[in-house]
């Protein structure tokens, strides 16, 4: 053991003082960063998703690898990626420049009609290193005139019924989720737009939440969801046949529960849950990149627009015309 006696005449050894409390210095910093282990391969969220915070727990199924996620931004210079979730990102709120070895990741759950103005246009080029969405071809793959016929509640900005966002949004317990699946049957899951691989995450909600979704195109859906657990809203040849079906299901309870059936063979992971997929993929990424010592940057990221808008295969009419049912 080692003690320090403490000399109060500074002046006789100036440059080992200095020295001494520079080490210091650095020794306090590092022990205030969280408790950071020195194996750790860190994750650095630089603006948090909107729906839900992404936490360690997303990172559950894949402990061995030793990640952590955090939004301590004086973690940056230690951070292995530093994730941007592009719909909330300012321009003038960027991390500092990046370093050698480190990634910049996109991230983004929205259609391409629903990208950040100013950021992404600014940073569309050569900035980013990795891609983290909901296409199946993302570096990191992220898997997530009825009225007139039918009478419809619809809540938020858009409608006339009200029910209070909590922290617990998304979750079985939260209370409009709780009181949609106690008086809904049918939930509208209609995204903004229709493009390949693109789903809302609001069918997802729904599959797990015990009610049925009804989506725009059965193209989309068929690739990723149970057969007879949605109702296509292009299967039907007009908003009325597609009502008139609705309360069908709703006189006749034996048809309407043919749609649950599925649940006998598969079981749903409730949203956020399903980021864990994406982000042990990324800490698996970056761990194997480490042992092969390489750092590879992906063209896809360094040129979003060309990647993820002008090769996006979307149909922007589907939306107005069902929302006339």
């Amino acid at each position: 053991m080692f003690y320090l006696k403490i000399i109060k005449n500074k002046n006789i050894f100036p440059d080992f003082f200095q020295l001494l409390e520079s080490t210091f210095k650095q020794l306090f910093w590092f022990s205030n960063q969280s408790l950071l282990k020195s194996n750790e391969t860190i994750i650095l969220m630089w603006v948090p998703y909107t729906d839900a915070k992404i936490t360690n727990e997303h990172l559950k199924t894949c402990k061995e690898l030793h990640c952590k996620i955090t939004y301590d931004r004086s973690t940056f210079e230690k951070a292995s990626a530093v994730v941007m979730y592009d719909h909330n990102l300012l321009p003038n709120d960027l991390p500092p420049q990046r370093r050698d070895g480190q990634h910049f990741v996109f991230f983004l759950m929205e259609s391409p009609t629903y990208v950040s103005e100013q950021a992404f246009q600014a940073l569309r080029k050569n900035y980013y290193t990795l891609t983290m969405t909901w296409r199946k071809d993302s570096d990191i793959y992220s898997p997530f005139e009825l009225q007139k016929y039918i009478d419809i509640d619809i809540y938020g900005y858009c409608g006339s019924k009200k029910c209070k966002k909590t922290d617990q949004a998304y979750q079985e317990y939260d209370p409009c989720e709780m009181m949609f699946r106690k008086e809904y049957k049918f939930y509208i899951a209609f995204e903004n737009t229709v493009c390949t691989d693109w789903v809302t995450e609001k069918t997802f909600n729904r599959i797990n939440m015990h009610s049925v979704p009804i989506v725009l195109s059965r193209k989309i859906y068929s690739k990723i969801a149970p057969n007879m657990s949605f109702i296509a809203a292009d299967d039907f040849k007009s908003p009325a046949d597609l009502a008139q079906y609705l309360k069908y299901l709703h006189s006749n309870a034996d048809k309407y529960i043919q749609y649950f059936k599925w649940k006998t063979k598969f079981d749903s992971v409730p949203f956020p849950n399903g980021f864990h997929l994406a982000f042990c993929q990324l800490c698996k990424r970056i761990k194997k990149e480490n042992e092969d010592g390489k750092f590879i940057i992906s063209p896809k990221a360094t040129d979003l627009k060309r990647w993820f808008i002008d090769s996006a295969e979307c149909n922007n009419s589907m939306v107005p015309q069902m929302l006339t049912l």
